[in-house]
């Protein structure tokens, strides 16, 4: 019964995903996203990545810095660091089979989490950035992870963009 139940499940949600991307009407919009969250939103509704933002994660402070001039940073040319500003990163890839490329953009720093060599992350950073849509940016920032704290919160929220903040609890500072 119980393996019925799992069919049922998953055929409803591939019905609903269906719908889901039979009816959005905005589909040409660019997502900055701090994790991955953004690149399974694409994913889920069977859209081009149109963001840079794809397989990647970037720590609260330096994503922050990042929304406040995207034009400024991605202009630059994208480097590569061998060692992380940040002990959380380096221990998050001293865990990974193969140690992820870091990514430099003047004064922060890019986790290619899901790539496997510097060419790699190069080429598809590049690639995406030309995608991007100007005129219909959208943002996300997970502020419950990766050194956020209430200031970056606040400083998010304060920011010109349609965005969503995610937090682990209800935060009445923030509209």
């Amino acid at each position: 019964m119980s393996a019925l139940l799992g069919y049922l499940k998953q055929q409803f949600f591939l019905l609903k995903r269906k719908i889901d991307r039979f009816t959005l009407r905005n589909k040409d919009f660019t997502l900055f996203s701090n994790d991955c969250w953004g690149g399974e939103l694409y994913q889920y509704f069977g859209l081009e990545y149109n963001t840079p933002f794809i397989g990647l994660y970037v720590m609260a402070p330096c994503y922050i810095k990042f929304l406040k001039n995207p034009d400024y940073y991605l202009n630059l040319e994208l480097t590569f660091t061998q060692i992380s500003k940040y002990p959380a990163v380096e221990e998050a890839r001293s865990n990974f089979k193969n140690s992820f490329p870091v990514g430099v953009l003047d004064d922060i720093e890019i986790q290619f989490m899901h790539y496997n060599s510097e060419k790699e992350a190069l080429l598809k950073w590049n690639r995406r950035k030309k995608r991007i849509n100007w005129d219909n940016i959208y943002v996300k920032f997970d502020g419950g992870k990766d050194g956020a704290t209430n200031e970056l919160i606040e400083e998010f929220d304060q920011l010109p963009y349609r965005k969503i903040c995610l937090v682990l609890e209800p935060y009445t500072a923030i509209s």
